[in-house]
């Protein structure tokens, strides 16, 4: 039943994403229509998501069955589209289009093929990667949701209070096997989104589609990319993707050869940068800008009435994906971005926290401490050999090549060089607001030292490649030239001496060549369809194909998977996990469970392989943990971030509440667990190999008894 679940539920979302793109977008040009039945996947999951976790039915039978009686709905009603094939190919061109470089396309595809068909054979079938994030609360929060069939408030500290739409599409591939089996799909998809919306974006500015396909190899080819597929949710990968996507539908929502509005587009990438918002706050800048683009854009030929109405569709399809954890923030904590005060809104994470984690903080109030350079400047040019200096010279090339931008569509040359610079500005302005953003400078921690994470500039990094590729096709005397230089660019990335952690160190040649052949059968266009099969049927027969393969996998790979697991780092949790993990395992299905010593904000492993657990999360006293939201109002607890005076009785890198009694009372440690209705308690201990006090209570309590003991962790069950 599971398998049949999860093949049935992603070809019915598939069909609904391409039914949708066909029907909406019959009259815009192929790689558009292409690039939003792709992009469709993650909006229609988000969609089911946020309806059936709302309700509190969360249940796979639920949400795939109706999934699949969507997709048999819209088979009947656009069964004359399904017979006639997608519509034609539409070009508002009258000039000539450039002429394909079959050469530079065949290698361009093989680059795509090697990289892309590499990192989809380790995310179908070598075991996900669990980082510590994913331990603490990317995981963990998918695990809770399912147990609570309703997207609940997680008992985290502040991640609680994130935005969650690239959870979504995780819990979406958790759902129906009830295990983290296939969690790596949502990396590999949101890879797969990234390197369209980067050929989405050259294609809306008029590049050629070779040109598309070289922006997408160099954006595979950066090993900081490929990196963030691995993990279980890749949330900086995700609002990366969908932005870029949205950026590119966007472009083409107001036409510059024809006074015509396309609204599908302007809702389209509404959904889009939605869903980018609704992933990271960082990315909340994204539905703004776009939507000044399109109303500026309009104001050229378009009446006010018409505008308006524009706008109004634009922000309230955006609002559709990606308010609905702000307003959940809004509801119960009085504040959309809790904990942070901002404007108005009040919140433990105040002012002086904020700047204190800010790159800005390091800039002004540190800056002749050589470390901050050094920890910056030294990892920061590893994205791929040369790729940060390409991704820099396409702004370069904008802001000093502008007026020698000349178009080969039927744009004029004006109307191009404001999209190129429309573009440039979006990754500029995400550039130069960076330093201002919490956590731009530090991770989670107050007091610690300066840490600047690439994966923070992933979207801005991206616009850069796709203008690099543009901006050599539009100005350059010898495109033919820079194409050769790009193609090598890409290619130094297997062989690097500066990657030596690249996982791409293997080159699945049997699968480079069933892409690149599929790609260049005749009769496909030179533009990317590399799983579509047949133009009649669409992405489906090869989604069936992928999906069953996939199904049979399953026991493999969640093996896979639970060895992970098993084999986190001590560096992950504070201690040599692997035993713990397996040992934990003693603990009856449906049992309930707490934790005590290191490590014990990363408790994924906890809810074991199956989710047949359910771990309770209680404070350091035994009692029932308390939301931060809940004890804003309580004048007996300090907020610290990473306090430094000894007070704290968990040493993970969180927003903390310390009473300021001190360590916590301990004297009904054993009542408390028990009205939070504990059954269970793992108690581990750190490097120094001291023990929680909680131990010795347990130790000298007859109603708690050792069920396991491990070298650093203990299991107790207590006695009714």
């Amino acid at each position: 039943m599971q398998h049949l679940l999860f093949v049935l539920g992603n070809i019915s979302v598939v069909y609904i994403s391409w039914a949708l793109a066909n029907f909406f977008f019959s009259d815009v040009e192929s790689w558009q229509r292409r690039l939003v039945g792709f992009s469709s996947y993650t909006v229609v999951i988000l969609l089911l998501i946020l309806v059936f976790g709302g309700l509190g039915a969360l249940k796979a039978e639920l949400v795939v069955g109706t999934s699949f009686v969507i997709a048999t709905l819209l088979a009947f009603k656009l069964r004359g589209d399904w017979r006639s094939g997608p519509a034609a190919d539409i070009s508002h061109s009258d000039k000539p289009r450039v002429k394909r470089a079959d050469l530079e396309t065949i290698v361009a595809l093989g680059l795509i093929a090697a990289f892309g068909g590499s990192l989809a054979v380790r995310a179908a079938f070598d075991g996900t990667n669990f980082g510590s994030d994913d331990l603490a609360y990317h995981a963990t929060l998918v695990a809770h949701w399912l147990q609570d069939q309703r997207l609940s408030l997680a008992p985290f500290q502040y991640q609680s209070y994130y935005p969650h739409n690239a959870e979504a599409l995780s819990l979406w591939f958790v759902l129906p096997f009830h295990t983290d089996a296939y969690a790596s799909l949502a990396g590999l998809y949101w890879l797969g989104l990234s390197a369209a919306g980067v050929a989405g974006i050259c294609r809306a500015l008029g590049a050629s589609p070779v040109t598309a396909l070289l922006g997408c190899a160099l954006l595979l080819s950066s090993v900081v990319i490929a990196r963030q597929s691995f993990y279980f949710t890749g949330v900086d990968l995700a609002g990366t993707a969908t932005g870029l996507c949205a950026i590119a539908i966007a472009l083409t929502s107001v036409r510059t050869d024809l006074p015509v509005v396309h609204r599908p587009s302007i809702c389209f990438a509404g959904l889009l940068a939605g869903f980018a918002a609704g992933s990271k706050v960082s990315f909340a800048l994204l539905p703004i800008l776009l939507l000044l683009f399109i109303v500026l854009k309009e104001a050229r030929f378009d009446s006010r009435r018409n505008i308006a109405t524009n706008a109004a569709l634009f922000t309230i399809c955006s609002w559709v994906t990606g308010s609905y954890w702000y307003l959940k923030n809004w509801i119960i904590a009085g504040n959309p971005l809790f904990p942070a005060e901002i404007g108005p809104f009040v919140g433990p994470f105040g002012a002086a926290e904020q700047f204190r984690t800010k790159f800005l903080y390091w800039l002004i109030a540190a800056p002749d401490e050589l470390l901050q350079y050094s920890t910056t400047f030294i990892r920061w040019p590893n994205w791929g050999p040369g790729l940060l200096l390409l991704s820099l010279l396409g702004y370069f090339l904008v802001l000093v090549r502008r007026r020698a931008i000349n178009s080969t569509q039927a744009q004029s040359d004006k109307a191009l060089r404001n999209n190129v610079f429309t573009v440039a500005l979006i990754g500029l302005v995400f550039i130069v607001t960076f330093p201002f953003l919490p956590f731009s400078g530090s991770t989670n921690n107050m007091n610690g030292s300066m840490v600047i994470e690439r994966r923070f500039l992933l979207l801005p990094f991206s616009i850069g490649l796709a203008l690099a590729v543009c901006m050599a096709e539009f100005t350059a005397k010898n495109p033919a030239f820079w194409r050769g230089f790009f193609i090598l660019v890409a290619a130094l990335s297997w062989i690097s001496p500066f990657s030596p952690d690249s996982p791409l160190t293997a080159v699945p040649l049997l699968i480079a060549a069933v892409f690149v052949g599929g790609a260049l059968l005749p009769g496909v266009p030179g533009s990317i369809r590399v799983l579509a099969i047949g133009r009649r049927c669409g992405p489906m027969p090869a989604a069936i194909l992928v999906f069953l393969l996939l199904a049979a996998y399953y026991p493999v790979k969640q093996s896979k998977n639970d060895e992970n697991i098993y084999a986190q780092p001590p560096q992950i949790v504070g201690w040599t996990p692997g035993n713990v993990w397996r040992s934990v395992e003693v603990i009856p299905d449906g049992a309930r469970v707490t934790v005590f010593g290191p490590g014990t904000t990363r408790y994924y492993p906890l809810f074991g392989r199956n989710l047949q657990r359910v771990p309770v999360r209680t404070n350091g006293d035994g009692s029932a943990y308390r939301q931060i939201h809940e004890l804003v109002a309580d004048t007996s607890v300090d907020w610290l971030w990473w306090p430094l005076d000894g007070r704290e009785t968990d040493p993970a890198r969180v927003l903390t509440v310390v009473t300021r009694a001190g360590p916590p009372d301990l004297s009904q440690f054993i009542e408390n667990l028990r009205s939070a209705r504990v059954e269970y308690v793992l108690v581990t201990r750190g490097f120094n190999d001291s023990w929680p006090a909680q131990k010795g209570i347990l130790d000298g309590s007859e109603a708690a008894e050792i069920v396991q003991l491990e070298d650093r962790a203990v299991i107790y069950r207590l006695r009714s």
